[in-house]
């Protein structure tokens, strides 16, 4: 649908579906962009139809006085009114003074008007609604749309592709999730923040989105990662959803959860673990994928099994509480193991493994990996 005119009783009808959602519940209030409306209205006059019936409206621009921006004026004229689509809906009348709401036709819909003297807009105070930088977005209670304020935290997105739109027009880098969103291949996530908002279970499902120069924070990261990213204080894996693979750039302080699956590092860029678990009862393992290169781990603790390692190449892991499990199936490069753990060397002829730890008893294990798992929210919250 679309707004029309009735030219011989010159009523304006404006569609429900015309209008921005900004609020559905306890009652549902929408939005009408007075420029949007305008500019639909002067589309309608130049129609054949249109054209030999008086205007509809006169538009005074937005004026800069002393440097403030007085608002933009809409006025309708020649007799015209004005019918929003019967409902149980209230219409905010929005970026102009207007005299709308003294034309409109009365039904069930409630006008609201900001007219004032003082008026002003500015692209400039939209932008500082978007606090800290950030667009919201909220896959449980958000919207769709990309027109202001949808982003804001106040009136978040429901999904990634808006949120993304939204940052790409207000030169945003960061984006505060709540709920769960997949972030496919259409996806770019290049150059964004991504970083948990309110509750425990803010999910990220990447599944071809490119992650090039990214970062996560306190988010539970899901799939495969595609581009050199910082990660920080992240659940990686979720049991029922799969594991986190594909590792690129810096973990820290995160916890890498035992999934039905293998955890997988397989990057030849690089990647540092640093500080992170791994977590019990299960032991995740690192498959290298027939590629450690540029892998290295500090401070971390857990239960692990390394996989896969089958070039030449020397890593260093460092523990501080852990029992690591060297796999058959590394049959090459050299694996200098420091710091606390038991290691448990099963590796492959070819695989070289430098055990320079403290054997650290097994109930230090599994007391840190019991901490380290309270911090993983009940997936079925998720």
């Amino acid at each position: 649908m679309a707004i029309t005119i009735d030219w011989g009783t010159r009523i304006i009808s404006v569609p429900k579906a015309d209008t921005l959602l900004v609020q559905s519940v306890p009652t549902e209030i929408r939005q009408l962009d007075l420029d949007a409306f305008r500019l639909e209205l002067k589309s309608l006059e130049d129609d054949a139809a249109g054209m030999p019936f008086p205007v509809t409206h006169n538009h005074v621009s937005p004026i800069t006085v002393g440097g403030v921006t007085l608002a933009r004026v809409v006025e309708i004229l020649n007799g015209y009114t004005v019918t929003f689509e019967d409902g149980q809906y209230a219409v905010n009348l929005v970026g102009a003074n207007s005299n709308v709401g003294d034309v409109v036709n009365v039904n069930q819909v409630s006008i609201r008007s900001a007219n004032s003297a003082g008026l002003t807009f500015s692209e400039q105070i939209n932008d500082q609604s978007f606090i800290g930088a950030a667009v919201y977005v909220n896959s449980n209670s958000g919207l769709s749309g990309t027109s202001f304020p949808r982003g804001t935290p106040t009136s978040p997105v429901n999904n990634l592709t808006d949120a993304l739109s939204i940052a790409d027009i207000r030169s945003l880098q960061n984006v505060i999730l709540t709920g769960f969103i997949t972030a496919n291949g259409t996806h770019i996530l290049d150059y964004h923040s991504f970083e948990a908002g309110a509750g425990a279970s803010n999910v990220i499902l990447l599944s071809g989105a490119s992650t090039v120069n990214s970062s996560f924070n306190r988010l539970i990261l899901v799939g495969a990662q595609n581009g050199l990213s910082r990660i920080s204080n992240c659940i990686l894996g979720v049991t029922g959803l799969g594991g986190f693979t594909e590792a690129e750039g810096r973990i820290v302080d995160s916890i890498i959860n035992t999934v039905a699956g293998i955890t997988q590092y397989t990057s030849g860029a690089g990647c540092l673990l640093d500080n992170c678990s791994f977590i019990a009862p299960d032991s995740p393992q690192i498959e290298f994928n027939a590629n450690g290169k540029g892998f290295g781990m500090r401070s971390c603790t857990g239960n692990l099994i390394i996989t896969n390692q089958t070039i030449s190449e020397e890593l260093e892991l460092n523990f501080a509480g852990a029992r690591v499990e060297i796999a058959p199936s590394c049959t090459a490069g050299t694996l200098n193991i420091s710091g606390n753990a038991t290691v448990v060397d099963n590796s492959g002829v070819g695989c070289t493994v430098v055990d320079n730890t403290l054997d650290v008893n097994q109930n230090t294990i599994n007391e840190g990996v019991q901490k380290a798992s309270l911090l993983i929210p009940h997936t079925t919250n998720l």
